[in-house]
């Protein structure tokens, strides 16, 4: 059953994303206010600990209560785990997309892709069953994804119990119509609906 109804979602988009792309043209369509942040611009400039200091504000003001909603994606949801390090656990809803973790220690002079700053924090709070993690997510992480593995993801949601749904034959960037319709579902589960596109008239 749904708590209440969000009539705000906070939307952390990928890097370099602006709020209108990918989720957030599902968003739109379901007609509810969006706020949070571009990884452009001013905000792009700030050093990683203000960008982190930012989207926690944000985050307190607009979301961290029970009926509160968080989508973030990519390095969108790194700066959300981040925030996450330094507070109570998340109450709200939160729908987690492709969530970049960083990597273990022993592994970032090996690794061929550019890491995001403070890359070993998360996974080792994690792995020290030290990270503060709300209970009501859902993970969303493809099946090939180089950038945000399938078993740092796991690592992670093990954390609550929690499995995370794995997409088969997807990497880092989803399917952008299967990911639609999977938004939209996720919002119908929180008790958003949305206008049927297709409908004939």
């Amino acid at each position: 059953m749904v708590d209440v109804v969000p009539k705000l979602i906070y939307w952390l988009p990928a890097y370099g994303a602006t709020l209108a792309q990918g989720v957030g043209q599902t968003l739109v369509r379901a007609g509810v206010d969006v706020a949070g942040r571009e990884t452009r611009g001013a905000f792009h400039a700030l050093a990683f600990e203000q960008q982190v200091e930012v989207v926690k504000n944000d985050l307190l003001h607009h979301a961290w209560r029970r009926d509160g909603c968080v989508i973030a994606q990519g390095y969108g949801a790194y700066l959300f785990l981040h925030v996450q390090l330094h507070l109570l656990a998340f109450p709200g809803r939160l729908l987690l997309i492709s969530p970049l973790m960083g990597c273990l220690p022993h592994e970032v002079e090996s690794l061929s892709y550019r890491l995001p700053p403070q890359p070993s924090e998360i996974l080792e709070r994690a792995s020290a069953g030290a990270f503060a993690f709300g209970e009501r997510c859902t993970w969303l992480v493809g099946e090939h994804d180089r950038t945000a593995p399938v078993e740092y993801v796991r690592r992670l949601a093990d954390q609550v119990r929690q499995e995370p749904e794995v997409i088969k034959g997807e990497g880092h960037t989803i399917n952008a119509n299967w990911l639609d319709w999977r938004v939209s579902q996720w919002l119908a589960e929180q008790g958003v609906s949305l206008a049927d596109d297709h409908a004939d008239g």
